[in-house]
């Protein structure tokens, strides 16, 4: 059967289309007499054409050439060893997946540790936010309040200016009537002394004219203290709008200063509690500057009566005297005005000074709690870095411990196993040959190793499959196959012998370590060991009375000879 094959599989396309046809066509025909119904497959072989069948082989190409018994084997070989790489690949992969899910679900319980706590944290801040907003409640309730009451004292202050201004004009009507009665009583004396009257006439038309001027300059006192009242009024007016203006900035600064920190408003809040306190001192000292000048007011007042009723008893006498009088009792007036106006201007100064320093005083503050509490929020944060950057050490050496203990006890485990086979295990013939095979502990680095082992004992197998006398002629081994195993061995060579020293540099456990350098030591001698055995074959088959292995013979001299672990 195997020679018919190799046969059908030496035939040129043409013979191969007639062969197949004319076999179809006897297989459909011998069913026809036989009653049965043949295959679809041979049905169809029988209706095409040989060009047909032709065609048909070179779109899809011939059947895969049957392989011998021991290639077979070695397939299967082959196939089992990347079968059981790819298992041990997904058991890696498993346990990745298993370590990433449980450092997934850590990572996910301390995502939800996290979230509680910043929960407690937003609700702890909505309550002082809530308590802080019943604060600001209760001071702008305060400061309306404060408000009316300004308002309501500067009532009172116009109601006081306009009860002066009619006591003035009642002190214009009164001097009037007394020098209607002065001039009536003037009459009265010239009716009873016509003979002094053109002596006194000039002279009393002269005291009418003094009477007349000190009633128009007491007139014009009179407007003047009526401008100075209203003038005070709107200076204590301005005095309070800028005041409120004041007041209205410090509140702002306040509402700025809540927004940047709870002890920031704390300490502002004391500032505002302090700067109402001393505009309401101010207040009170302005009150008392009014009730200073009003008093003084009286007192000029009193002195201008007392000054007309020497002025009205003596006016034949003692024009001179009362002239200086007026002078006298006016420089007083202006002057006691003046002082007034002075320590007006004095307190207004100081109350603004006062504001000043209270508001850089308020500033200072404020930026002093400000730097303060950013110190202590980095001191927090730092303090709480070093705290997690220590958990995460301490945690980190504890799992490095743990994991240098089970690396040890793992270690001891399969040194004790190795023991107990080796001494279960009866010593190996030298002519035998071992090819070793990774623990599993450090098989995620040794594939590429792996391969090049099966490789080279792939073509040991297929050379020594061509000098069995049970299989056949030398004539028998595959050249395709060799050249494709030769030339994946090239490929290997350049990069194995650095393999083999880096592997154990791939681990950090100690055992693991251990482990990897003696597969690689062992991997090496094997590897060594094959090629020396492929040698040995090639030599037996380059027989002088054979030709079909000359190319099989030339691959592998050609491997060997440009291989680095033959050359050296």
């Amino acid at each position: 059967m195997t020679t018919t094959r190799q046969h059908i599989e030496d035939l040129d396309r043409d013979e191969w289309a007639a062969l197949t046809k004319r076999a179809a066509a006897e297989a459909v025909a011998a069913a026809a007499r036989l009653g049965t119904k043949p295959p679809a497959v041979l049905a169809v072989m029988a209706a095409m054409t040989e060009q047909d069948l032709v065609e048909h082989r070179n779109r899809f190409g011939p059947a895969r050439t049957r392989l011998s018994p021991m290639m077979q084997v070695v397939e299967a070989d082959q196939l089992r060893l990347a079968a059981e790489r790819r298992a041990r690949e997904a058991q890696q992969d498993k346990q990745d997946a298993n370590a990433a899910a449980s450092m997934a679900q850590a990572e996910a319980e301390q995502s939800a540790r996290a979230a509680e706590e910043a929960r407690e944290r937003a609700r702890a801040v909505e309550a002082q936010a809530a308590s802080k907003d019943t604060e600001w409640a209760g001071e702008r309730a305060a400061a309306r309040q404060a408000l009316e009451r300004v308002r309501a004292e500067l009532g009172r202050a116009r109601a006081d200016a306009a009860a002066d201004a009619a006591v003035a004009r009642e002190l214009v009507s009164a001097a009037e009537a007394r020098a209607e009665q002065g001039i009536a009583e003037l009459a009265a004396q010239r009716v009873a002394a016509e003979q002094t009257l053109h002596t006194l006439r000039a002279e009393l038309e002269r005291v009418r004219a003094d009477a007349i001027t000190a009633a128009a300059a007491a007139q014009e006192k009179i407007r003047a203290a009526e401008a100075r009242a209203e003038q005070r009024v709107a200076e204590r007016s301005a005095e309070r709008a800028a005041a409120e203006q004041a007041l209205q900035e410090v509140r702002a600064e306040l509402e700025r200063v809540r927004a940047d920190t709870a002890a920031e408003v704390a300490a502002a809040h004391q500032q505002v509690r302090a700067a109402e306190a001393r505009a309401v001192q101010r207040f009170g000292e302005r009150a008392a500057d009014r009730a200073i000048a009003q008093e003084a007011l009286q007192q000029v007042r009193a002195e201008l009566e007392r000054v007309r009723a020497d002025a009205a008893a003596e006016v034949a006498a003692a024009r001179g005297q009362i002239s200086g009088d007026v002078e006298a009792g006016q420089r007083a007036a202006k002057a006691e005005v003046d002082r007034a106006r002075a320590e007006a201007n004095k307190a207004i100064a100081r109350a603004q000074a006062e504001a000043e320093q209270v508001r850089a005083d308020a500033a200072a503050k404020v930026a002093a709690v400000r730097e303060r509490a950013d110190s202590e929020m980095a001191a927090a944060r730092e303090q709480a870095e070093r705290e997690i950057a220590a958990v995460r050490e301490q945690a980190e050496g504890e799992i490095a411990a743990a994991r240098e203990a089970a690396d040890a006890e793992v270690a001891r485990v399969r040194a004790e196993a190795d023991a107990r086979l080796a001494a279960a295990t009866p010593a190996a013939s030298p002519e035998l040959l071992t090819i070793p095979i990774p623990p599993p502990g450090v098989r995620a680095h040794t594939g590429r190793i792996e391969d090049a082992l099966a490789v080279v004992h792939q073509i040991y197998c297929v050379l020594e499959a061509g000098v069995a006398d049970d299989v056949g002629p030398a004539g028998s081994v595959d050249v395709e196959e060799v050249r494709r195993l030769v030339k994946t061995v090239q490929e290997q060579a350049a990069d194995l012998s650095q393999e083999l020293r880096d592997l154990p540099a791939q681990y950090s456990a100690a055992w693991q370590v251990d482990a990897a350098a003696g597969y690689a030591s062992a991997a090496a001698n094997a590897y060594g060991a094959l090629l020396q055995r492929i040698s040995a074959v090639t030599e037996q088959l380059a027989r002088p009375d054979e030709d079909t292995d000359a190319e099989v013979i030339e691959l592998v001299t050609t491997m060997l000879a440009e291989h680095p672990w033959r050359r050296r």
